[in-house]
């Protein structure tokens, strides 16, 4: 388990020189593992899983602070809030038989972390698979954003740190102030950030506000932005973040277009 505040006192004297911002670009089948997980009916949660989750996100949180609420409303909240529980569950469970067959893996063609990693690095996901930490242990400290599916709880899409509906101890509503914390500081530091495989788009809104946040605090002026998309669209969303175009730009896939063409759909 990371201890977020030993390397939040580290960072104060030995900042990380790259801190690679990874999605699940990289992950082969990992839309699957959540695709396949199942609501509380045993129904599959579906091709349109995020939005289907985001729903239920936005339903709760608003029936949540319904300061009138009916017998009927109350009711429904309390099943969808039984429902959010057992599909958080079987999510892990899903990631979890997942990973173990190998039914998911990382999907690298071209590994650059090796080609851009420095002394000292940190690895940046919302990913709740582990297949990073399993890869790159002896090389990278880790922040899951979200959780993973080693802790009893993960955070789901559009979910922020602090829900009305969800009952966090101490120890939850630290965990997530001390990623983001990790994250935000660590981006001010760095010397080189490498986006890989992540769109930029309104489910990763919360990466987007911590990449611009820590752009702004920056300590140091000669960082080296590098996005990795086979996909350009990212590319025009991170150069409105930072206000520049000064990024690397590069696809992984230059001569696939089959493979173009399939990501394309997707950013």
């Amino acid at each position: 388990m990371t201890n977020y505040d030993e390397i939040i006192r580290d960072l104060s004297q030995h900042p990380y020189e790259t801190v690679f911002i990874i999605g699940t670009g990289i992950v082969k089948n990992g839309w699957l593992a959540l695709e396949q997980a199942t609501l509380p009916s045993g129904i599959k949660i579906g091709q349109h899983a995020i939005d289907e989750i985001s729903y239920k996100v936005f339903l709760l949180r608003f029936l949540s602070q319904n300061r009138k609420p009916n017998s009927h409303s109350i009711q429904f909240y309390r099943s969808l809030r039984r429902e959010m529980r057992k599909i958080r569950k079987n999510i892990i469970s899903s990631f979890s038989n997942y990973q173990r067959t190998n039914s998911i893996y990382l999907d690298i063609k071209k590994d650059y972390f090796q080609k851009y990693k420095g002394n000292k690095n940190l690895i940046v996901t919302t990913n709740w698979d582990t297949l990073l930490s399993t890869r790159y242990s002896t090389q990278a400290n880790f922040v899951y954003l979200h959780g993973n599916i080693n802790n009893s709880f993960i955070y789901l899409p559009t979910e922020t740190s602090v829900e009305p509906y969800i009952p966090h101890s101490l120890s939850s509503s630290s965990f997530i102030l001390q990623t983001h914390g990790v994250a935000i500081q660590a981006l001010e530091q760095a010397r080189r950030i490498v986006l890989w495989g992540i769109s930029l788009e309104h489910y990763d809104a919360e990466i987007c506000c911590i990449i611009g946040d820590a752009h702004k605090q920056r300590s140091r002026k000669d960082c080296e932005y590098i996005l990795i998309n086979p996909c350009k669209k990212p590319l025009s969303r991170l150069e409105r973040i930072l206000d520049t175009k000064e990024i690397t730009f590069i696809n992984p896939f230059p001569l696939h277009k089959k493979l173009r063409h399939k990501f394309r759909k997707c950013c």
